[in-house]
């Protein structure tokens, strides 16, 4: 895979290096703390992303340096039916060009359910993730959980979240 598909890759999976959605809202179970578990799962899909290459603003000649970012705003729609039921934005550092390590911060908005946050490594050769949840907002609200990602392909890639209220 060549350096702007490594990008590319990274930026889909960062955007979501962490990401969240919805397939036809799975039932929680009961832990044995009497804690509520949920799984969401969904597919992320890039529509807007941009990278700006900071090792070309210094005369690198490398298509990916250490230190360049991305920044995006996707669509998450659910696996089964294709439905769009969010969106994420978000943004990555490039940590190390060779392995394409990227550090990303991620914002999941849940269509009428609430928003989820998260921060993490992410992978631009399409290695699978996990990642803590950091926040949440409206049904997410005073949640504990991690995202696990990975890219399908270049413009796809897919999350599954679980969350402990």
């Amino acid at each position: 895979m060549n350096a702007k598909a490594l990008i590319v890759a990274a930026v889909l999976g960062a955007a979501a290096v962490l990401v969240l959605g919805v397939a036809g809202h799975p039932p929680g179970t009961m832990a044995a703390s009497g804690s509520h578990t949920t799984t969401i799962h969904f597919r992320e899909h890039v529509k807007l992303l941009t990278y700006v290459g900071v090792g070309s603003l210094l005369g690198s000649k490398s298509p990916a340096n250490n230190g360049d970012y991305l920044a995006f705003h996707d669509t998450l729609a659910d696996p089964r039916s294709a439905r769009t039921i969010g969106e994420d934005w978000g943004s990555c550092w490039l940590l190390n060009a060779k392995t394409t390590l990227y550090y990303c911060s991620v914002d999941f908005s849940i269509f009428g359910r609430g928003q989820i946050s998260g921060v993490g490594p992410f992978y631009g050769d399409g290695k699978s993730i996990v990642a803590p949840v950091t926040g949440g907002t409206g049904q997410f609200q005073m949640s504990r959980g991690e995202l696990r990602g990975r890219a399908l392909n270049q413009n796809v890639d897919d999350w599954v979240i679980t969350l402990t209220q």
